[in-house]
């Protein structure tokens, strides 16, 4: 099964209910959010990773605390410590502006200046299973997510929200 990543439009009201909720509430919560499309989201598919990987030089299994690039991938706060839950984090709105900031400071080029498939392959990058004759098309998947992402971020701290951030 791929895992997914998705960014979701979150309220501070919403956070607290993730907050108070048992994992699989907090999980039940998350699928139903999607079904309704109440809140705005972006389904980065299985390229967080990946990207995580061109923002830091480490794999997203590796977040790096207090780095913003890494929280741009991964959310700044976990729900949950246990390494066996669902990896469901949330960034504030405050702290997403300064997050917000920061993609803005990188071109798409630079980003993809730290594409190199050897690399994603020897770091065992998700999702794995690299094909050199479909590096053209990897790299525009990535430059794709970076954009998109980038932009999500700037439309929720134009609107004062945070995001709820799911690998699943």
């Amino acid at each position: 099964m791929n895992m997914k990543a998705y960014y979701i439009e979150a309220n501070e009201k919403l956070i607290e209910s993730l907050q108070k909720s048992s994992e699989e509430d907090r999980m039940d919560q998350i699928e139903l959010i999607q079904d309704l499309h109440k809140y705005k989201y972006y389904a980065m598919g299985t390229w967080w990773d990946a990207l995580h990987y061109l923002l830091t030089g480490v794999s997203a299994c590796e977040p790096i605390e207090y780095s913003m690039l890494s929280e741009a991938v991964v959310g700044k706060k976990p729900f949950s410590e246990d390494e066996e839950a669902n990896f469901i984090s949330y960034t504030s709105a405050a702290d997403l502006a300064r997050i917000s900031a920061s993609l803005d400071w990188l071109s798409v080029k630079e980003v993809m200046g730290a594409f190199s498939l050897k690399d994603l392959i020897e770091h065992d990058i998700y999702p794995g299973d690299w094909k050199e004759e479909k590096e053209s098309e990897y790299k525009k998947e990535l430059a794709n997510a970076f954009k998109t992402l980038r932009r999500f971020y700037q439309i929720m701290v134009e609107q004062g929200e945070g995001v709820v951030v799911c690998i699943y």
